[in-house]
């Protein structure tokens, strides 16, 4: 038996720096994903999008990102489920708000569209909350 091994490569370039404070600035990231589509029933997933940390001045520990993804199925995936799956993608905005060191909230918005053909466009809108203690 002949194994396939999947690939990622990962990639982030901060385009702009502050000077007084290096690790806040913005930059573009992306990830790049592909696997035998023999074995894998996801052959593809691409990601790229703007993030950062410190939008503003003033909020220095704030962190945020937007970002698109796109994943094609395996050409073999129908043979096991029906014709009813497709490719999917998706976005995602977000802004990390630091309250305290310890605890950071992150309104979030994402739009999907799945894989399931049958299955409508999502809409998402939530909340995260981290407190390390």
């Amino acid at each position: 038996m002949k194994v396939h091994p999947a690939s990622i490569i990962t990639l982030y370039q901060f385009l702009f720096n502050r000077q007084e404070d290096p690790t806040q600035g913005w930059g573009l990231f992306g990830r790049f994903g592909w696997a035998n589509d023999k074995t894998n029933p996801i052959a593809n997933f691409y990601s790229i999008g703007l993030g950062g940390k410190g939008m503003f001045v003033s909020r220095g520990k704030d962190t945020w990102g937007v970002g698109y993804y796109y994943s094609t199925l395996s050409d073999e995936f129908n043979r096991f489920v029906s014709n009813r799956f497709g490719d999917s993608q998706g976005a995602e905005v977000f802004y990390n708000i630091e309250i305290k060191p310890w605890l950071h909230l992150t309104p979030d918005f994402q739009i999907i569209n799945p894989s399931n053909e049958q299955v409508d466009t999502a809409y998402v809108a939530g909340f995260r909350v981290r407190m390390d203690f």
